[in-house]
């Protein structure tokens, strides 16, 4: 027994002299745990291996609370990475021996924001290690979420060591392993796919996503969401791991695409998708559905989606599909973004109007599915909507592309008459691609506008229909191939119908009418001439908001004197002797303005008004005259007005009589 006291004695008397001659500090006794911490410090500095800390009652106390949880703070503050600690209650004494020292930097961090901003100052520097020191409560929160290795991830750190002290709040990394590929951090589809296209164009091979841990979630609970998201990045091809602690996708041998790809969740999203692909010029890119959708626009062999793509501009790709990823792959892809649907054959018309203003080489026009089994019906007859309105646009030639898939027709290898690509080059100054021939047409063409101009249209109209009549001589035979474009009746001299009707609408327009061409047919019954319906073709002018017919064509008789028997003509008229697509052409004027007709034409009801006509005539030496019945007047009819002439001149003449018109024309009437 007194063998065992003993031994206790010699120990407690070899602590007590261990006490005394550790550090002359030690003799003082610490009053406050700054003390302690500056103390700590200063052997930190000069890596002192063992060293005792004394202290008042009151500081002890508060340095042993919590299981030593502020000492382990002041550890961490002055780098103490490992230490064996021993202490006397008694005595109020620290024993620190086989002290080593890491020298890691450290942070105090309140809230995990604060957290994110001292990892990423770490990672800057590229420290090998670090400490946070923290409350126990957020000490604790990041252990359990594992908060720690998504702040890492974040900043690039692949791989670390962590240790936690949870009642003292601090937490201790070590063994840190920096990642040779870029980080990056995204909380939504839309910024995972943004940050895609960036390593994209960057062509950087291998890259690590973090996750925040709501988006995290959703991509792990939902397996074809993930899926999805991949699809419709740029990504080609690639190997990629999911790492649940730090909430990271890592992809490695990463090549990329360039062509987009778009989620479509309505119908609405797949046309918007295809127009702004027309918008971008793409010609190869994917669209991903919604599994629903996807059903919906693939059934009859993709008829909805068809349509669809009609109504986006789509007039020709190359298609592929995936069933099992909801794919549709579109490459090759022809897109009018600016295209409109067309539902009527009058919006056909002022479509083509439209277009014709640029002489493009190629137009596609998109059409309803109604509109397009109607046109396709109406093509092969004489007269057809599509074709009166390429001519009413200035289409001298064309050939056509139909498709069934998407409902459209492109007009290609488009010849435009001179009248209208000569206009263009008028108003948009550029004249380089004319040929010798356009070039010598447009200087006429101007030279005889501005010689025809005068401040009233209908007299500036007159003049150029008198003068063109003038000039050309009608025939179906001009060897040169240009008789039926203004060319050859400007420079020739020489046209059919076509180019009458070029040559008035280039030299119309040029003096400021607003002018257009028409096709139809046309009959014309005299006394010299029998009936002759055929193909033919005139203007239309606009003045004061109503439209008329100009045929300079049909007065362009052998007489020097101007006839106005077409021109200025409304309905009433116009309807008799020539026939034309009304569904798509302007409508004329229904009745002639008599008031802007020739002095010599007179208009009468029954044979009493015709013969008081055929007197004034005579009265004022009229040499010729035209006498228009607007009843249902007969060549016998005539031949009494005839007889009656003969009668009062005495004279010789000559006289023709229309039967369609219903009008005599008496000439060369001598007194």
């Amino acid at each position: 027994m007194k063998k065992k006291r003993l031994s206790v004695l010699i120990s407690l008397f070899l602590l007590s002299c261990m006490l005394l001659i550790s550090s002359g500090s030690a003799a003082t006794a610490f009053t406050s745990p700054d003390a302690v911490e500056a103390f700590m410090a200063s052997c930190a500095e000069s890596s002192a291996s063992d060293f005792t800390i004394s202290c008042n009652a009151e500081t002890f106390a508060a340095l042993s609370a919590d299981d030593f949880a502020l000492l382990h703070v002041l550890e961490a503050r002055c780098g103490i990475a490992q230490a064996e600690l021993r202490y006397s209650e008694s005595g109020r004494t620290f024993l620190f021996d086989h002290v080593v020292y890491d020298r890691f930097p450290y942070a105090e961090c309140a809230d995990e924001a604060a957290v994110q901003q001292a990892v990423s100052r770490f990672a800057e520097s590229r420290t090998a290690g670090f400490r946070l020191l923290l409350t126990p409560e957020l000490c604790q929160t990041l252990y359990a979420s594992g908060g720690l290795h998504m702040v890492a991830a974040r900043c690039g750190m692949d791989d670390l060591s962590a240790a936690y002290a949870l009642s003292a709040g601090i937490l201790s990394v070590k063994d840190i392993h920096y990642s040779e590929v870029p980080y990056t951090f995204c909380a939504d589809a839309q910024t995972f796919l943004s940050t895609v296209e960036s390593m994209a164009h960057a062509g950087i091979p291998a890259f690590h996503v973090c996750l925040s841990s709501d988006f995290f979630q959703q991509l792990d609970s939902h397996a074809d969401m993930l899926n999805q998201l991949l699809l419709s990045s740029c990504l080609d091809h690639y190997y990629y791991s999911k790492d649940s602690l730090q909430k990271t996708l890592s992809f490695s041998e990463v090549t990329y695409t360039f062509e987009p790809r778009m989620i479509c969740h309505t119908e609405e999203d797949i046309v918007a998708a295809i127009r702004n692909m027309g918008i971008t010029r793409q010609t190869g890119f994917m669209l991903i559905l919604d599994e629903a959708l996807y059903d919906t626009v693939s059934r009859n062999s993709f008829q909805r989606l068809h349509t669809l793509e009609g109504e986006a501009g789509l007039s020709w790709c190359s298609l592929s599909y995936s069933s099992e990823n909801n794919l549709l792959l579109y490459a090759d892809a022809v897109i009018h973004a600016d295209a409109v649907q067309l539902s009527s054959f009058e919006t056909l018309c002022a479509y083509l109007l439209d277009q014709a203003a640029a002489c493009p080489s190629e137009i596609t026009l998109f059409l309803t599915d109604t509109l397009y089994a109607q046109v396709l019906q109406d093509l092969p007859s004489e007269g057809s909507a599509l074709g009166t309105a390429a001519v009413q646009a200035g289409i001298f030639h064309y050939a056509l592309q139909l498709s069934d898939v998407t409902h459209t027709i492109t007009l290609t290898q488009i010849v435009w008459y001179p009248g209208t690509k000569l206009l263009c080059a008028a108003r948009f100054g550029d004249e380089a691609s004319l040929t010798l021939r356009e070039k010598e047409t447009l200087l006429a063409a101007v030279s005889l506008a501005e010689s025809c101009n005068t401040p009233t249209p209908l007299e500036t109209a007159r003049n150029i229909h008198d003068r063109l009549a003038e000039r050309i001589t009608y025939t179906l035979e001009e060897v040169t191939g240009e008789g039926d474009t203004a060319v050859g009746a400007l420079l020739n001299g020489r046209a059919d119908c076509d180019g009458y009707a070029d040559a008035f609408y280039l030299t119309a327009s040029l003096a400021g009418l607003h002018v257009r061409c028409q096709h139809g047919t046309s009959s014309r019954q005299d006394a010299e001439e029998p009936a002759s319906p055929g193909s033919h073709m005139w203007n239309l002018l606009e003045i004061d908001g109503t439209w008329r017919l100009v045929d300079v064509t049909w007065d362009d008789h052998a007489s020097d004197s101007p006839v106005y028997t077409f021109f200025n003509i409304g309905y009433d008229r116009a309807s008799r002797t020539h026939a034309w697509n009304e569904t798509i052409s302007p409508p004329l004027a229904p009745v002639t303005d008599l008031s802007a007709r020739p002095a010599w034409e007179y208009t009468v009801t029954g044979l009493s008004e015709a013969l008081l006509a055929a007197e004034q005539a005579i009265s004022q030496r009229q040499t010729r005259f035209d006498i228009l019945w607007t009843d249902a007047a007969t060549q016998e009819t005539c031949h009494e007005v005839i007889s009656w002439i003969r009668e009062k001149t005495h004279s010789a003449f000559t006289y023709s009589w229309n039967d369609r018109l219903r009008m005599l024309s008496v000439q060369d009437l001598s007194f």
